[in-house]
């Protein structure tokens, strides 16, 4: 089943989104799980795209579609003059090659989609730290889809043997990013600890507003506590958690 839409943006890529039910996916409202997947796409800025629907009784390991399928979005996709596709599941890194390679475009899944929203939503120091780390190890994770484009030898003058693969040097800095960066994270988690020890020392009664993302935890606690904090109508939309000072009576 296909639905086409097209609405223009003045970003000049047009992106496919490929909406799928997928055999492991139980939901009672598919149509519900799809909004969810386009007001992703919408939070990341896609405005300029099409959409198609695919019911999926199997998953095929090579490129995670049936034949069958792959040929329905390859046709779509030449149909609606799309550059890069937004697929509503999780893949493999061998499956985001392949796809690419048999669709000759850019393509990405749903982790993918969720980082670059969390990357932009992010505010905070730590915020920015924590989807550092997450894309750093997605990146690892991707280095086996590359094939031989990251198996083969770096080189070096003078040095006997093979030398270095380029996905070896490659996973090298990634984990020494990554450790950098858990690092940091580490020192301002403790800071964060201190200030909020320092809080229950000083007997400050604390609220916490939780629920699942717009669900309009931002705009109460802009309500409540005359804030600013940005609300908008996105998922993920605020990322970092915020504490504000409530005054009830003129007393905290």
């Amino acid at each position: 089943m296909t639905k086409q839409q097209n609405t223009q943006t003045s970003n000049d890529v047009k992106v496919l989104l490929v909406g799928v039910q997928a055999p492991y996916n139980h939901s009672q409202n598919i149509h519900a799980y799809y909004y969810v997947f386009v007001s992703l796409a919408h939070t990341v800025g896609v405005y300029d795209y099409e959409t198609i629907w695919i019911k999926l009784r199997s998953i095929e390991n090579k490129y995670f579609f049936t034949q069958g399928k792959l040929d329905e979005i390859k046709a779509a996709l030449e149909k609606s003059g799309a550059t890069e596709i937004i697929i509503s599941e999780q893949l493999t890194g061998q499956q985001e090659r392949n796809l690419q390679d048999y669709l000759d475009c850019r393509v990405f899944d749903r982790t993918r989609l969720i980082l670059s929203i969390f990357e932009q939503a992010a505010v905070s120091g730590e915020g920015k730290l924590q989807v550092e780390i997450a894309q750093l190890e997605l990146l690892k994770t991707r280095l086996a889809g590359h094939g031989v484009y990251l198996e083969q030898q770096a080189g070096a003058i003078g040095v006997k043997g093979p030398g270095e693969t380029l996905k070896e040097e490659t996973t090298r800095v990634l984990e020494r990013k990554t450790l950098v960066a858990k690092r940091k994270l580490k020192e301002l988690e403790k800071t964060r600890d201190t200030q909020r020890k320092r809080r229950l020392t000083q007997g400050i009664q604390q609220i916490c507003l939780i629920g699942y993302t717009n669900a309009g935890k931002s705009s109460i606690l802009n309500k409540l506590t005359h804030s600013d904090v940005l609300a908008e109508d996105k998922l993920f939309a605020t990322l970092d958690t915020t504490t504000r000072q409530l005054f009830i009576n003129h007393k905290k």
